[in-house]
């Protein structure tokens, strides 16, 4: 989210407020022939420049509204309407936007609340291969956390192999894979 300075983004609500109570007034008064017209050229005129001192600043925000709007999913039909709608209702597109930007609150970096990023990476499991490449020995390596007499696991600790000591609360470690040799 753009973040605007606060004398530019008060001058962009106010500019925004002055084009619709201009347009308001215009359409209040249908009487006055002459001032009509002018009400409205300036109300517009008024609108249009706010709308392009938005899109000089913040083009890609005020066009996806801030993401609620991802013109990357849409076909070329929907981008043509889209773009017709913008041209359209771009002065009621502007106040969401500027709504947007005066609600948004960036969280401190040391609350409670703020939301660090968090990459998932798998943990990689082993998994035993289906068929030994040789028929005399099965292979495998034990976890930290389970133990040697696990039932269905296929190697049981013999004197020859190396035995778990206790290096931790969580369990055994064992200091090398267990593997089981043909005798």
């Amino acid at each position: 989210m753009h973040k605007y300075n606060p004398l530019f983004f008060a001058g962009l609500v106010s500019l925004c407020i002055l084009g619709f109570v201009l347009a308001g007034i215009a359409s209040a008064l249908p009487h006055y022939t002459t001032l009509d017209p002018v009400l409205n050229a300036i109300s517009g005129t008024v609108l249009v420049a706010d709308m392009l001192l938005v899109l000089i600043a913040d083009w890609k925000g005020f066009l996806t509204l801030n993401g609620l709007i991802n013109w990357s999913n849409m076909s070329d039909s929907k981008r043509i309407l889209f773009g017709i709608l913008y041209c359209v209702f771009g002065p009621l597109l502007l106040i969401l936007y500027l709504i947007q930007i005066a609600r948004y609150k960036p969280l401190a970096m040391g609350s409670a609340n703020a939301k660090t990023p968090h990459v998932h990476v798998p943990t990689p499991v082993y998994q035993p291969p289906a068929q030994a490449a040789h028929p005399s020995y099965e292979q495998g390596y034990q976890t930290q956390s389970s133990s040697a007499n696990t039932p269905g696991w296929p190697l049981t600790p013999t004197s020859a192999e190396p035995q778990p000591h206790e290096a931790r609360p969580g369990g055994p470690v064992y200091e090398e894979p267990l593997i089981q040799y043909p005798e």
